[in-house]
């Protein structure tokens, strides 16, 4: 299921580029030709192919970016505790408890882990708060949770 999400955004992402480009591209041709003489829906979807752009590469990482620095919790320091029972995080305001039955996977990379709680909601784990001992043992314990990708 967390991979039809992933697949579903990516598609609304490449419609979104197939569209605009098919916008901007036939109703620039039909501009191009000078035999048609109403060219007013030609102008009306060259404006809608540019601002399908406009939002893909411009507004949404704009917006994400803004919500990024506003968003208090984000920039804090964070303080994880993993044991048994799951994931504590205290934040300077929040305290969040995660079950291990309420995670998806667990993706390891070469810095970090990426613990999936949701198909677009994750924490970020840097190997960096690990000794070698607690970095085995991690990943023995999300081993037999059953959460490795």
């Amino acid at each position: 299921m967390a991979y039809w999400r992933r697949a579903t955004r990516f598609n609304r992402i490449l419609l979104q580029q197939v569209l605009a480009s098919f916008l901007v591209f036939f109703d620039l041709l039909v501009l191009a030709i000078p035999t048609i003489q109403d060219k007013a829906l030609a102008w009306w979807g060259l404006a809608c192919g540019v601002f399908l752009f406009v939002d893909l590469y411009v507004l949404v990482p704009y917006k994400s970016r803004r919500l990024f620095q506003r968003s208090p919790n984000i920039n804090a320091e964070h303080q994880m505790t993993i044991d048994e029972e799951g994931i504590r995080t205290v934040l300077p305001n929040a305290v969040e408890q995660v079950r291990w039955s309420a995670l998806q996977k667990v993706y390891e990379t070469r810095q970090m882990f990426l613990v999936m709680y949701s198909p677009m909601q994750f924490y970020i784990v840097p190997k960096r708060a690990f000794n070698a001992a607690q970095l085995e043992h991690f990943r023995e314990l999300i081993h037999a949770k059953g959460l490795t990708a």
